[in-house]
């Protein structure tokens, strides 16, 4: 665990898919992000459970209760990590295969079927692609 146990990440602009390296700073230095920024952060969690929204509480009050309960209790702040589990599996899972790129889901590139992988990739690359064009419309 690092220093701190919660760390406040904010974002000074909030847009689909756009994320500070304060947010992995949190969480690679061993704490809770408690976040607010992309309405899509969800997706770019290492897990589930892994970080706290601050648009999840009614009020400031509410969300300061709420650490209180984590801060006092190491048993269920450790929940908050129990995302790592699968997260190891996988990177093992990258380790041991053969294979160039992994996906870090123990999945790799050459096991997925071109198409599926294409629709990825497009997925993926979405959010890059439409800021492109609106800096090009700018």
């Amino acid at each position: 665990m690092g220093t701190y146990k919660f760390v406040l990440v904010t974002e000074a602009l909030v847009e689909d898919s756009f994320i500070a390296p304060e947010w992995s700073h949190a969480i690679l230095g061993g704490a809770v992000p408690v976040y607010i920024g992309t309405p899509n952060i969800g997706n770019f969690a290492p897990g589930p459970r892994s970080f706290i929204d601050i648009r999840d509480f009614a009020s400031g009050a509410e969300l300061w209760d709420f650490l209180l309960r984590f801060d006092s209790n190491d048993e269920a702040y450790q929940q908050w990590f129990d995302w790592k589990a699968s997260a190891k599996k996988a990177y093992q899972a990258d380790e041991k295969s053969q294979h160039a790129v992994g996906t870090g889901e123990g999945v790799h590139v050459d096991d997925i079927e071109a198409e599926v992988l294409r629709r990825r990739m497009v997925r993926w690359s979405q959010p890059v692609v439409e800021r492109l064009r609106d800096l090009d419309a700018e």
